[in-house]
């Protein structure tokens, strides 16, 4: 009696790979910029078309200059973008981006308190990580201003969030130590 258990088993073995090859998975764990591999930002949460709330992408597109975000303000008036905070060392500058979150201006030295430093230095959980809890916490909405506060020895990330432009807006407080919503 003969067996076909080796032809079986590579039969079973291309079809895996093949199944995996045509699912378009991707096992490389950088992100490229281009928004098709793994990235910090969240994908969805969101209200913005495509489920990416163009705020992150300022964030990404800030940080690649380096530092770290730290604040970031949509302008209400039309469709003119987000002015960005950056901590780059001790000094924090303010990037403007234009509304899809790209193409930053160039980086301007800001005027910030030197109490805001110590909160930021106190915070252990990133301004985007906030941003998504804030949103998960307020589903359909977009981020619509973000920065650091500290109240009672508890320092937060309050993120504003709004429906559109201004309109349904909430605020959520995330403790910048844990990561939960304390409001």
């Amino acid at each position: 009696m003969t067996t076909n258990a080796p032809k079986t088993l590579k039969f079973m073995i291309l079809g895996a790979v093949a199944a995996t090859l045509l699912s378009g998975c991707n096992t490389d764990s950088a992100d490229d910029g281009s928004g098709n591999g793994p990235s910090d930002a969240p994908s969805s949460a969101s209200a913005s078309p495509g489920g990416q709330d163009p705020a992150y992408t300022a964030i990404t597109t800030v940080e690649q200059d380096g530092g770290q975000v730290v604040g970031i303000d949509r302008v209400d008036e039309g469709d003119k973008g987000y002015n960005v905070e950056v901590l780059d060392g001790d000094v924090i500058y303010e990037v403007d981006v234009d509304s899809t979150g790209q193409n930053p201006q160039q980086r301007t030295k800001t005027d910030f308190e030197p109490s805001d430093l110590k909160l930021l230095q106190q915070a252990t959980v990133p301004l985007a990580d906030a941003m998504k809890t804030a949103q998960e916490a307020e589903p359909n909405k977009n981020i619509d201003e973000a920065n650091i506060e500290g109240e009672g020895g508890t320092v937060t990330w309050e993120i504003g969030l709004d429906v559109d432009q201004g309109q349904g807006g909430s605020d959520v407080q995330v403790d910048a130590r844990s990561g939960k919503v304390v409001k």
